[in-house]
């Protein structure tokens, strides 16, 4: 029973690898990216916030193509539930409008102000797969010689589906030192370089993004993170989830669920006037 145990494990493993290879996962990943014009779905989201993980549930219709245009209903936690943000690229000298769940008035606000990113990692800018992407691409041309080295495939399910496990390694992960250059923010700097923006504003104790000056010397990390875990879906390809790690450990968890992708919105979609929203 047991010798026959072990030959199963080899085979599930040899499977995987005559399956597909890392890069052939990431290049149908990436295309799979490029090729979504149109989603709508659930962002699960689980940030570290000041030493602490922070969950929240938010609904999401994005245009990822011509003009970037992202909705947002957020659902958790429950004192922000009911709160509508949209971003239309080119509207509302870009800024976006907010509903919020507790102000009975509209109002526009700049995607960076403080109620809008307020216990958030990332701004909706981020929103869908491609800004992740760029730095999955960035990984690649970085480490290309090692990348066989430093992702390992294997095969999971997760809520009754198939998907490739991904998980990426980087042992030497460091904070380096960088000055900061004339014009500079936090985010222009982690797009720059490909890093997280608040793993920068965590590790040296920034206040805020713009809370940095010319000449000025921080600590970023080398790489976007310490390791990274995605589950690739069989079927499309999509990393519907990602777990980012830092020195202390879990850093991101993103899932993506109610995934529809490339569907017609109708006319109204992304104006106050939609149907659907309550603004």
């Amino acid at each position: 029973m047991k010798k026959t145990l072990f030959v199963l494990l080899i085979l599930t493993s040899l499977s995987v690898n005559a399956q597909i290879t890392v890069d052939q996962l990431l290049d149908k990943m990436v295309l799979a990216v490029d090729n979504l014009k149109t989603a709508t779905y659930t962002l699960n989201q689980s940030e570290r916030i000041q030493g602490k993980m922070r969950d929240g549930v938010i609904d999401t219709r994005l245009q990822a193509t011509g003009p970037f245009k992202v909705y947002l209903k957020i659902t958790a936690p429950a004192k922000d539930s009911g709160t509508e943000i949209l971003y239309v690229e080119g509207e509302r000298g870009g800024k976006c409008l907010v509903n919020p769940n507790n102000v009975p008035i509209n109002v526009n606000l700049s995607i960076y102000d403080s109620r809008v990113v307020k216990d958030q990692h990332h701004s909706m800018l981020e929103s869908g797969f491609k800004y992740f992407k760029s730095i999955i691409v960035q990984m690649r041309k970085k480490y290309a010689d090692k990348i066989d080295d430093y992702v390992k495939l294997s095969n999971v399910k997760w809520l009754g589906k198939d998907y490739y496990k991904a998980d990426i390694n980087y042992n030497d992960f460091a904070y380096e030192s960088y000055t900061v250059q004339a014009g500079e923010d936090v985010r222009k700097i982690a797009r720059k370089k490909f890093v997280n923006e608040y793993m920068i504003l965590e590790h040296n104790k920034i206040a805020d993004y713009d809370d940095v000056k010319a000449g000025q010397v921080i600590k970023i990390p080398n790489v976007y993170a310490k390791r990274t875990v995605l589950y690739i879906d069989k079927v499309n390809f999509l990393p519907v989830i990602q777990e980012l790690y830092d020195d202390k450990g879990l850093y991101e968890k993103y899932s993506i669920t109610n995934l529809k992708i490339n569907p017609t919105f109708p006319a109204d979609e992304f104006t106050k006037d939609c149907k659907t929203y309550n603004f």
